[in-house]
């Protein structure tokens, strides 16, 4: 399946990316569903690329019928990125913590624009 969704910002393509990068913690928030992002991981990469492992911690509101199936803990899952600095995207894929373990792995290019 392939989707796209475009959102245009009035900032500087650099701010945005960088931002979106090494400042994803201080946007929550932003971000209402989200009680906690935290960087497990940074390295940097040959070609001018970072990689970056974030855990994503959500807030708890699992339906009093679901909550002996799923526990608060689940509700988050890691973020495994490598940033391409030069091209400006991001390469990643999402892992949760449901016994399923259901995968989720995707391309983003992101931020066209001018810099």
């Amino acid at each position: 399946m392939q989707f796209e969704v475009i959102d245009q910002v009035p900032f500087a393509l650099d701010d945005v990316f960088s931002t979106m990068r090494d400042k994803l913690p201080e946007l929550i928030e932003y971000l209402p569903d989200v009680k906690s992002i935290s960087c497990d991981e940074r390295e940097e990469l040959p070609g001018n690329k970072l990689k970056l492992v974030n855990r994503w911690m959500l807030e708890n509101r699992i339906p009093k019928a679901l909550s002996k199936f799923i526990k608060p803990e689940q509700l988050g899952y890691i973020d495994h990125a490598q940033w391409d600095n030069d091209g400006y995207f991001v390469d990643y894929r999402l892992r949760n913590d449901f016994p399923e373990r259901v995968h989720r792995r995707a391309w983003a290019q992101l931020f066209h624009g001018r810099r």
